[in-house]
This record gives C-alpha cells, sequence and structure tokens, in this order.
C-alpha cells in the first residue's frame, strides 16, 4: 500500500485551494501582537495537509500535500486498513476532482509503501526479536514521542518495521513493514517521479519486490 506521501502539485495554482470550500487556510500569527509571522499557509482535510508556500525567487505560489493518502481515503480515521491499488486509483481521482490535482505534473518528494501483517503471535514479541538489516542493527522507531518499532535509517531511505496497531490507536494485531522513500532521487531508480507513477502496477511491483527483499533478510532473533 502506498501512504505517507509529500506533493508538489506543480499545475495547480494557489487559487485553485483558496476558492475551494473544503479547504480553510492558516497562517502563523503572533497572538501578542497579532502579527502574521510567515506568509506561508496551511490548511487541514481528511488526514491531508495542503501547503501554499511563496516561492523566494519569483511572485509564484508553489502547492504541497503531505499526508497519508489511506487515512484521506478513510476519511480521516486512520490508516490501520489494506488500502489496495483500487482504492489508490480511487484516491488520486479524487485529488484531481477535488483540488486540482494533476497527477501528470503533481511530482513526488517523498512517500511510503508498507504492508501491513496479521500474525497469531504479539507484536511486541516480533519487535523485540528485531536485529538486524544486512551491516546495521535496528535502532528504535518512535512517532508522536511513542517507541513504537524499531528501523534502519539511510541517507536517501529507510525501513520500518512496528506496531501499527500501537501507532493508530486501534489496538489491531498488525505489524507494519514500510519502506519510506526520504528522497525524490531513491524514487526515481524505481522510476516514479509524479504522481500519475503510481498507478503503473509494474513500477509498484518493484517497490513491493524491495519491500519483500528487505523483510526476507532481515535478522531475527527469537
Amino acid at each position: 500500500m502506498i501512504d505517507g506521501i509529500k506533493i508538489k502539485c506543480n499545475g495547480t495554482t494557489s487559487h485553485d485551494w483558496q476558492s475551494n470550500i473544503l479547504l480553510k487556510f492558516y497562517s502563523s500569527v503572533d497572538e501578542a501582537t497579532g502579527e502574521i509571522l510567515t506568509k506561508n499557509k496551511v490548511a487541514f482535510y481528511r488526514g491531508l495537509s495542503f501547503h501554499l508556500i511563496p516561492s523566494t525567487v519569483s511572485d509564484s505560489v508553489h502547492c504541497f500535500i503531505k499526508g497519508s493518502l489511506a487515512v484521506f481515503y478513510n476519511h480521516g480515521l486512520n490508516n490501520a486498513y489494506d488500502f489496495d491499488f483500487s482504492m489508490l486509483v480511487n484516491t488520486i481521482q479524487e485529488l484531481e476532482k477535488l483540488f486540482a490535482v494533476n497527477p501528470n505534473t503533481a511530482i513526488i518528494q517523498t512517500f511510503e509503501a508498507g504492508a501491513n501483517l496479521n500474525i497469531n503471535q504479539p507484536i511486541k514479541q516480533i519487535i523485540s526479536g528485531l536485529r538486524a538489516y544486512q551491516n546495521e542493527n535496528f535502532v528504535l522507531l518512535k512517532i508522536e514521542g511513542a517507541n513504537v518499532g524499531r528501523m534502519i535509517s539511510r541517507t536517501e531511505y529507510a525501513l520500518k518495521i512496528y506496531d501499527k496497531g500501537k501507532q493508530s490507536g486501534t489496538n489491531k494485531n498488525l505489524l507494519r513493514l514500510e519502506y519510506a522513500f526520504k528522497k525524490s532521487r531513491h524514487a526515481h531508480k524505481f522510476s516514479i517521479n509524479v504522481l500519475a507513477d503510481l498507478l503503473d502496477v509494474s513500477k509498484l511491483e518493484a517497490v513491493k519486490m524491495a519491500l519483500r527483499e528487505f523483510w526476507a533478510n532481515v535478522i531475527f532473533y527469537d
């Protein structure tokens, strides 16, 4: 499943979003003086944040989307479920329809690909047995201040294994495997550049194989 993402929405204008009744934008304000501290604006809708950021070299405004596609599809609730390909297709179509996001020009800067595993053992037991991947030891993974699992962090990507039920507050016994693309140039190695590339099954298959290779080569001590 494709989940957390950051997109630079080339082809989308600030007017497209500021005139949209679904989005209410906010700016940072000094509470004491009422002074606007930044020209950046942000709006929130169903698990996604919409950012308007003025360019530093021109009069244009950049449009960014950050957040969880799975939470967006789930109407802002959580992403502790199997967000399949048909749901991804519907989500991208909805972003295009509601927020003028052109999948062919919207550049993916970061994204996460993951899988939720239903297992018989307690998730805590699995996580405590994780030792290493290739030549690196796992380190603690914290999400919103809570220890939820282990991870391998590299410059361009991160590999994560964590308790999805704990992280999402659903108490489901789900083990989450995640391949986080931290740099767009790493995504380019999988021929993923724009949002429309996530609709190409062959490209997603390559990402899935990388995730499977990670899981198959984890060193685990029971």
